[in-house]
């Protein structure tokens, strides 16, 4: 591999990018492009000595679990591409689901909740996730870890 090298990443079928790069630094590749259907077998990939290898940075949002192709093309010339299955886990999204006691603020011109003095407001969040946040004002609450939360005092209440 000489010093540098010119590199095309084929990006989606009929496209590519091209770019110079040093050998010495790490190649960012910036699609994937997903290939359907999955490919069968099981392909065993070497590394040669000396050979560079590259960090994958993925910008676009890909949400489904799904085989993905990527080839990168150098002047050298040499082609690689491989095929590699990616598990998504995507985080699940949380909010406050229902709200039990006091009463929906209709005079306020927003999603307000009132409540009377010595009322209790329960927050309930999304259920089943591992942990949750709860804040007050963008502050998180100490010790508030639970899918719910009692409400003894007004304010500005969300969960993540």
């Amino acid at each position: 591999m000489s010093a540098t090298n010119d590199f095309f990443v084929l990006l989606a079928p009929g496209m590519k990018a091209a770019f110079t790069q040093a050998a010495s630094d790490t190649l960012d590749i910036v699609k994937w492009q997903s290939i359907t259907p999955a490919p069968t077998g099981t392909v065993a990939d070497t590394i040669s000595a000396g050979v560079k290898y590259a960090w994958v940075v993925i910008p676009v949002t890909i949400t489904t679990n799904n085989f993905y192709s990527l080839a990168v093309r150098s002047t050298s010339p040499v082609l690689w591409s491989d095929t590699i299955q990616m598990t998504v886990n995507v985080a699940p999204e949380v909010h406050i689901e229902s709200i039990s006691g006091g009463f929906e603020n209709l005079y306020s011109g927003g999603p307000d909740w009132g409540m009377c003095e010595g009322d209790t407001i329960v927050l309930h969040a999304t259920k089943g996730l591992d942990s949750y946040v709860w804040t007050n004002g963008g502050s998180t609450i100490t010790g508030a870890t639970a899918d719910s939360l009692l409400v003894f005092a007004s304010g500005s209440y969300g969960v993540t």
